[in-house]
């Protein structure tokens, strides 16, 4: 072993792959870009240019730039001739609609930007904007026109005309298509449920990859000794998986989502089949664990089944009653005892600890004889039996527990442990606390530092006798930056190493927000496995392969994002952790995007809603932790780092949409509570109105139709008033006279079951419509008669909005971002 030291009008308002190991790269970002865009480029600075009106009066100017050091200086001081400059050409499409956007100076006269279209060297089509005003600053200027039939390219003219005189500066020259792909943002290649290998197959590491729910997830086959994955094998029908157990004939088993289903795989065959789905209503398997004879038992949420396969089975057979824990709608981990034929099921939310005896069908939870405080957490998420002990992790601690019949003896509390640990080997399990390899002697009773850092977050261990090796090595995959990597570790000498492993799946990663950042930029956070892609508007390269930019490590799924007072504050699950990013300084994750605070000590898990204050206070609403109904309106003080918590606001609601305005804070809650929950506790959603300063706080039932409402999923300010939405109800609250002053249902179509749906924006160049996205749909609404008009039609997964400094309009289709420019 080769080792080294340690997202018509408004209604009613991949190709399979198996064996081969070519990694798809991220959709090309469609930019279409105007060459030398910012004048920086070549020695005069005009390069990509031409004058086209005119024979003097242009030129390259160091005296004033808007970005860069550069501009274009055209000076017309005859009224008799033009002078004008003119952009390379770029490929455009007959019918479709464009626009072009250039930074002006203008210190004396007029200005023209132009929009031409050709035929070869034909122009066909010309439309224009004149600048008169403002004199002696930085104005935006743009042209939008469609491409006429016949045309192929266009081309961008800055001008000065005949009857005119005028002195501009030029900068950054942007085109765009009106509506534009720009691909995917964040990639994912980290594992999910994983498994190792038994006999012939020792050395074989098998684990699940997921994209996006437009994409099939892959099994991985990953060999421990060369480091690489031999084998890709797509699992068609489900969306991806967290769920892999060996049985005992060597037969790989994974469970998986949306579909609820069991898949085998036969190692080497290249394939894997359905063996069955579990029954009702159920989601997930979350679990899977090795039985007798090549049996394997799982669970599942959100029906908290336990059932089993059996080889020559034609499907899953439901074991016991469902739920097997009245009240939990999780079996979240699984561990089967042979010799006593008793499966250990660990249930949640709250959490118990299932004995079920396989021959008599008699169950008891276990964790009613151990300490209360045992008994509290949400979740047993990880159950290990080994070493004569079974291993119990109920949230993040880690309990040990000596079995005398079906009695437990509580040995040992471990707190700050990962999810999954190691079979015992020389009276050792191994598991990790962050990156870090820890020890518990069996023994005595007690952990230990290795003294060795894995260089990931693991996913699963093994113990593997690598080739050459007279002994087991202990074998971790995991990820570390969106990336799979593999750490091996020898006890016996210490000797280490930790390394990325090739060919393993890249796939999309679903976007879950979007928000403009105070440097212009666009910033995409991922669903479920992290990460943040970067767009540059109408800036990037034309044939990218990825986002302009892409952060794989550091936040964890991003759940809202606030562009405030200069800073990106990124809220993320799980517990609730806020981050204040300023991108005016260089990429530091820990430093730069720094951590302010977190909520998991005060039980609340998902923060959807960001607002801030001029005083740069930013608000945070949350759902709470799983099982849970109370959700917080939380205010941080940057002056003076104070963190205060209001929970269960408005009784057992979540706090999912929050606006600021007048130094009063208006929140947005669902009646929804956490995963885990049962039916609502409260009737329906309400707008609340807090005041900081008194910490009084009103809640306003919605009015009309929308009353019933379970969700308001999104608020903002629009002239002095409250802007909402609530499955698909459009409401609108006057701080003024303290009422609504508008309701209408605009859209049929939006779920009860989110905790978000819609976003509205205001647009500075567009002050008579309000900007939205909801129920798939984009769209504007006129501020002072409400009417309605659809941009993009219904296109399911639509979702999300957020402005560039130009007042472009970006949404996401899951894992792709759009923008829509006007």
């Amino acid at each position: 072993m080769h080792l080294c030291p340690a997202l018509a009008r408004v209604l009613c308002l991949a190709a399979l792959l198996a064996t081969a190991l070519v990694i798809p790269s991220a959709a090309r970002a469609a930019d279409i870009v105007i060459a030398n865009h910012g004048f920086e480029e070549g020695t005069s600075s005009l390069t990509g240019w031409t004058q086209s009106h005119g024979t003097t009066g242009v030129s390259p100017s160091t005296e004033r730039a808007w970005r860069g050091a550069r501009s274009a200086r055209l000076t017309d001081g005859s009224t008799d001739a033009a002078v004008g400059l003119q952009s390379g050409q770029v490929p455009v499409t007959a019918g479709k609609t464009y626009a072009a956007f250039a930074k002006v100076y203008l210190a004396a006269g007029r200005a023209d930007l132009y929009l031409r279209f050709w035929n070869g060297a034909t122009l066909v089509h010309s439309a224009y904007t004149q600048v008169a005003a403002p004199l002696n600053q930085w104005s935006d200027v743009r042209v939008v026109a469609a491409a006429p039939a016949g045309v192929t390219r266009a081309s961008v003219l800055l001008y000065s005309g005949v009857g005119g005189t005028g002195t501009s500066f030029w900068d950054e020259i942007l085109f765009t298509a009106q509506v534009t792909d720009l691909g995917v943002q964040v990639e994912n290649s980290a594992p999910n449920g994983t498994t190792f290998g038994v006999g012939p197959d020792q050395d074989k590491i098998y684990a699940i990859y997921t994209g996006t729910q437009n994409d099939t997830p892959q099994l991985a086959v990953i060999d421990a000794d060369t480091e690489n994955a031999v084998q890709r094998v797509p699992i068609p029908g489900a969306t991806g998986g967290w769920a892999a157990t060996t049985a005992t004939d060597g037969t790989v088993y994974l469970g998986t989502y949306s579909n609820a289903g069991v898949y085998r795989h036969t190692p080497g065959s290249g394939t894997v089949s359905l063996v069955g789905e579990a029954a009702g209503t159920a989601s997930f398997v979350w679990c899977l664990t090795p039985g007798r004879d090549g049996k394997v038992y799982g669970g599942t949420y959100d029906t908290g089944a336990f059932f089993k396969y059996e080889p020559g089975d034609s499907a899953l057979t439901p074991i016991g009653s469902t739920p097997i824990q009245a009240g939990k709608k999780y079996v979240r981990s699984i561990a089967y005892d042979t010799a006593a034929n008793v499966t250990y099921l660990g249930t949640g939310t709250s959490a118990a600890l299932v004995r079920f005896d396989n021959t008599s069908g008699a169950k008891a939870d276990l964790l009613q004889s151990l300490p209360a405080r045992l008994r509290a957490g949400s979740m047993v998420t990880t159950l290990k039996l080994t070493g004569g002990r079974l291993f119990a992790r109920i949230d993040t601690t880690l309990i040990v527990l000596s079995m005398s019949g079906a009695t437990p003896t509580l040995e040992a509390e471990i707190t700050g442990t990962s999810a999954d640990l190691s079979d015992e080997r020389d009276g050792k399990v191994y598991y990790a606390k962050g990156s870090a390899l820890y020890a518990y002697d069996i023994a005595s009773r007690t952990e230990h530092a290795v003294g060795v850092d894995l260089g990931m977050d693991p996913t699963a261990f093994g113990w593997v006798k690598l080739a050459g090796d007279a002994d087991h090595t202990l074998v971790a995959l995991g990820a570390a930056a969106n990336r799979t990597r593999l750490f091996k570790y020898r006890p016996a000498d210490g000797v280490t190493r930790s390394v990325e492993v090739a060919g393993t799946p890249v796939l999309p990663a679903a976007i879950n927000a979007i928000a403009g950042g105070p440097d212009g930029k666009i910033y995409s956070g991922a669903f479920f496995t992290g990460g943040m892609g970067v767009h540059d508007p109408m800036r990037g390269d034309d044939d990218d392969l990825r986002a302009d930019l892409m952060h794989r490590a550091g936040f964890s799924q991003t759940d809202s994002m606030l562009n405030h007072q200069g800073r990106l504050y990124v809220a993320t699950y799980p517990g609730a952790k806020v981050y204040e990013y300023d991108p005016a300084s260089p990429w530091d994750f820990g430093a730069n995007p720094r951590l302010l605070f977190a909520l998991a000590g005060d039980h609340q898990s998902r923060p959807y809603a960001l607002a801030g204050a001029p005083d740069g206070r930013i608000f945070v609403g949350t759902v709470p932790d799983y099982g849970r109904y109370d959700g917080a309106l939380t205010i941080y003080d940057p002056a003076t780092g104070s963190v205060t918590v209001h929970r269960n606001i408005v009784p057992d609601q979540s706090v999912v949409s929050l606006a600021y305005h007048g130094g009063l804070v208006y929140g947005g809650t669902s009646t929804r509570g956490a995963l885990g929950t049962g039916d609502p506790l409260a009737e329906a959603a309400v707008l609340f109105v807090h005041d900081p300063a008194t910490g009084e706080t009103v809640p306003k039932r919605l009015p009309g139709a929308a009353a019933d409402a379970t969700t308001i999923t999104d608020l903002t300010v629009v002239d002095g008033r409250i802007w909402g939405f609530a499955e698909g109800y459009l409401f609108v609250f006057d701080p003024a006279v303290g009422d609504f002053v508008y309701h209408a249902k605009k859209f049929s179509d939006v779920g009860t079951e989110k905790w978000r749906d819609a976003d509205l924006r205001t647009v500075a160049k567009d002050p008579a419509h309000v900007y939205g996205t909801a129920g798939d749909h984009l769209f504007k609404i006129t501020r002072s008669t409400y009417a309605v008009t659809e941009l993009i039609p219904k296109t399911p997964g639509l979702d999300g909005l957020a402005t560039d400094d130009l007042g472009n309009l970006y949404y996401k289709i899951v894992g792709r971002l759009y923008r829509y420019a006007f």
